[in-house]
């Protein structure tokens, strides 16, 4: 199971904190691309499995701080929004590792990335009145 890093003790201050479901998983059910069991690995407070779920969708999510109960068995379908940017390398390598892992091998993981980061490393959050880690 993924170990969070003591150099970043507060990516999960990151979380968006939305009123609905990500563009990037709206466009993926959309257009198809989500089948059979579905993870949201990184799902923050969870309004993407939320969505899916009414949806009909077979979805679970997990995060290591809001759905810290870690996913059994293998799935189909693996989403990732914005959780890569949070987190510094090691921790990059260890949740790629994971997904690899309960990816079934016919198995599809997507991965949305911000690209407007101009500069990696340790900024102010205004909101939480902390450090937090972003990369590009």
């Amino acid at each position: 199971m993924f170990i969070k890093s003591k150099n970043n003790p507060n990516a999960h201050l990151t979380v968006k904190e939305r009123q609905k479901s990500s563009f990037p998983t709206r466009h993926l059910l959309q257009n198809g691309y989500l089948e059979g069991r579905i993870l949201d690995f990184g799902c923050g407070t969870g309004k993407d499995v939320e969505f899916l779920k009414q949806k009909g969708c077979d979805v679970e999510g997990y995060d290591p701080y809001y759905a810290a109960d870690f996913p059994k068995g293998k799935f189909d379908t693996i989403i990732c929004h914005y959780v890569l940017n949070v987190l510094m390398p090691e921790e990059q390598a260890g949740v790629l590792m994971e997904i690899s892992e309960l990816l079934k091998p016919t198995g599809t993981a997507y991965f949305t990335v911000r690209r407007d980061i101009k500069k990696s490393g340790f900024r102010y959050h205004t909101k939480k009145h902390c450090e937090v880690y972003q990369c590009k």
